[in-house]
């Protein structure tokens, strides 16, 4: 009597202990696994965005632990892809513009001999020659690029004539000068 109802409020007491344990318990858990869930689906969402094209996407990073790290990780890829696709689109205008000058030369002489403005010869010719050839050159140094780039590129050095070059390269721009009304002239030094 006396120690079955010592018995029983000790038992209620231990059960009521072990409820309350397990709902701190309990709450302390859903608390550590949502510090954890929250960073890694801000990760989510956030590479979520890269995927679809946004290389802005960052997290915010609010721990020093493994989660803060790979924050931080995260971060810097996005900065570096953001930096690489700013390169690859200087680079395709890089080529556009070094692809239109060549077309612009054979464009304006092939214009000036339909105009008379020289006759038709080889020696006009020539530039629309030499400016088919700067433009293979340009072909050529993109695939280069593109190998260099893939990490497969051989190195193989060579002299140039510079005084040859600038004489073509002028003779090339010759027609785009003269149908603008202008003359292009190129005087080789003397050594």
């Amino acid at each position: 009597t006396v120690d079955r109802s010592l018995l029983n409020g000790v038992t209620r007491a231990v059960a009521t202990g072990s409820l309350v344990a397990g709902l701190v318990a309990l709450a302390l858990a859903a608390l550590f696994v949502r510090q954890i869930t929250r960073p890694v689906a801000a990760l989510g969402r956030a590479a979520q965005q890269i995927e679809a094209g946004n290389l802005a996407a960052r997290v915010d990073v609010r721990s020093q632990d493994e989660l803060g790290g790979l924050g931080h990780a995260f971060n810097r890829m996005a900065l570096a892809l953001q930096e690489q696709e700013r390169l690859r689109r200087n680079l395709v205008a890089d080529v556009a513009h070094e692809l239109r000058t060549p077309l612009s030369g054979i464009q304006g002489t092939v214009e000036a001999l339909q105009d008379g403005v020289f006759p038709l010869d080889a020696a006009s010719l020539e530039p629309i020659h030499a400016q088919a050839l700067l433009l293979n050159r340009l072909v050529d140094d993109l695939r280069t690029l593109a190998l260099a780039d893939a990490g497969e590129l051989a190195l193989n050095m060579d002299t140039v004539n510079l005084t040859a070059l600038l004489t073509r390269a002028c003779e090339g721009l010759r027609g785009n000068a003269q149908a603008g009304h202008m003359e292009l002239v190129y005087t080789p030094s003397a050594e």
